[in-house]
């Protein structure tokens, strides 16, 4: 690490969790959740939500039917939450500030990059689609291709692996706690993202804390830019 950079390593590739650093999608998260439990006249306020944030659709609805007490099976949740998130992302997905920028400068840059979410491989699709970013992303890891979810590791180790590039050079972009935990358990660099669902929660571990990607310095990374924050965000259309 030298005064230039906060990264102990030299970074090679850049791995983006999706939810809440792509897209702030949490409040409608929070919303379709609560549309489904309303069916049963039950609630999940804010600050209980926190602790779904980041976890894949089985660990987040086997728990909610559980302590809940849900009356119905899990797969009916599980098919409802499933056909709603994904309309929701092929209608609704609105890119984070500044998120198109850096991912458009770190693939000018040539740094091979990743995603690696908790969400299904369908919602993501349908999410990177309608932004217009899933040609930047070369591998493309989600929450119903590994065994384990974050806080493990596997997710992150699988994209390193997808990228032909050892986990510690990579660099992850994460908002959520265990999404940090998984990533700082792969050996990787982390940044934490703050979103209006996450300022609150503690990330240990993170090597950098920001506000927003439009503070990430790109200047960081070694690599000569004319400025040292991102530009602000383009207007959307």
């Amino acid at each position: 690490m030298s005064a230039a950079t906060p990264f102990a390593r030299p970074i090679a590739a850049v791995i983006f969790d999706m939810d809440g650093v792509l897209l702030d999608s949490e409040p409608l998260h929070h919303e379709t959740v609560n549309a489904i439990l309303a069916e049963e006249g039950k609630t999940l306020p804010r600050e209980q939500y926190l602790a779904y944030v980041g976890t894949t659709l089985e660990d987040t609805w086997g728990d909610l039917a559980r302590a809940l007490e849900l009356r119905r099976p899990y797969a009916y949740y599980a098919a409802r939450y499933d056909a709603e998130i994904l309309r929701q992302y092929a209608e609704r997905s609105e890119p984070a500030p500044c998120a198109r920028e850096l991912v458009e400068a770190l693939a000018e840059r040539g740094l091979p990059l990743a995603v690696a979410s908790s969400s299904r491989m369908a919602w993501v699709e349908a999410c990177l689609q309608h932004l217009g970013l899933r040609e930047r992303f070369a591998a493309v890891i989600t929450g119903d291709m590994v065994a384990r979810g974050k806080p493990d590791p596997e997710i992150y180790l699988r994209a390193a692996a997808a990228l032909n590039v050892s986990p510690e050079r990579c660099l992850v972009f994460e908002d959520a706690p265990k999404g940090v935990e998984a990533a700082v358990r792969a050996g990787m660099a982390v940044v934490a993202v703050e979103t209006p669902y996450t300022r609150s929660l503690p990330t240990p571990g993170a090597t950098l804390r920001l506000a927003s990607l439009c503070d990430f310095a790109l200047s960081w990374l070694g690599e000569p830019t004319a400025s040292a924050k991102l530009p602000a965000p383009r207007e959307q259309r």
